[in-house]
C-alpha cells in the first residue's frame, strides 16, 4: 500500500486529521507530519488537489493541533505542579526553568518547533503548562501553522516534478521516519522482553 492509495481512501481531510493529532496529542509525536506535507505537495503536482485548498485545510489543521496541545497543557498544568511539588527536590528547578523559558522565548520556540519533529508536539503542550497568554499563542500558532504547511507542500511539489516514482520514494521515507521516531521507545521494551 502506497501513500497515493491511502490518500485516495481518506483524502485531504484524512491528512488534516493526522496533522491535528501529531501536533496536538503528545503520545502521537511519532506521526510523520513533515512527510505527510511533502506527500500532499506531490499530490498537488499530480493534479489530485489544488495548492490553495490544501494550504487552507492543512493550515487550519496545524492551527487546531496547536490549540489542542495548548488546551491539554493548561488542563495538565495543575496536576504537573502538584507532582513537581511532591518531588520538588529533583523536579522543581527544571520545571521553573521551563516555565521561565516559555515566558521569555515561547513565541519564537513555537515558530521553530513547527519544523522539528517531536518538539512540534511538545511545544504547544508546554506553552499551555507555562500558562502562555492565549492571544499571542493563537496568533503565532495560526501564522506558523500556515508557514510550515506552505513550505512542506512547496517542497513536495518541487521534488514531485523532478524525482521519478515519487510515490514510492515518499512511502519509503514515511516508513523510515516512523521507524526512527518509534525505535527509541520500542528498543528498551524489546531488550527487556528478550532478557527474560
Amino acid at each position: 500500500m502506497t501513500l497515493a492509495s491511502i490518500f485516495a481512501s481518506f483524502g485531504i481531510f484524512g491528512l488534516g486529521g493526522v496533522i491535528i493529532i501529531e501536533t496536538g496529542f503528545l503520545p502521537a509525536f511519532f506521526l510523520p507530519g513533515d512527510t505527510l506535507l511533502f506527500s500532499a505537495g506531490y499530490f498537488i503536482h499530480r493534479g489530485d488537489i489544488s495548492m490553495q485548498y490544501t494550504i487552507l485545510v492543512l493550515g487550519i489543521a496545524a492551527f487546531l493541533g496547536n490549540l489542542m496541545g495548548y488546551a491539554l497543557g493548561r488542563w495538565a498544568e495543575y496536576r504537573i505542579e502538584r507532582y513537581v511539588e511532591k518531588h520538588k527536590e529533583h523536579l522543581s528547578p527544571g520545571f521553573l526553568k521551563t516555565k521561565r523559558f516559555f515566558a521569555r522565548y515561547g513565541l519564537l520556540t513555537l515558530v521553530i518547533a513547527r519544523f522539528v519533529p517531536l518538539v512540534r508536539t511538545v511545544a504547544p503542550f508546554m506553552a499551555g503548562v507555562a500558562q502562555m497568554k492565549k492571544g499571542p499563542f493563537v496568533v503565532i500558532s495560526l501564522i506558523s501553522g500556515f508557514i510550515w504547511v506552505s513550505v512542506g507542500l512547496a517542497l513536495g511539489n518541487f521534488f514531485g516534478q523532478s524525482v521519478p516514482n515519487m510515490d514510492y520514494v515518499v512511502t519509503l521515507v514515511t516508513i523510515v521516519a516512523v521507524t526512527v521516531a518509534v525505535a527509541p521507545i520500542m528498543w528498551p521494551i524489546i531488550r527487556k522482553f528478550f532478557k527474560k
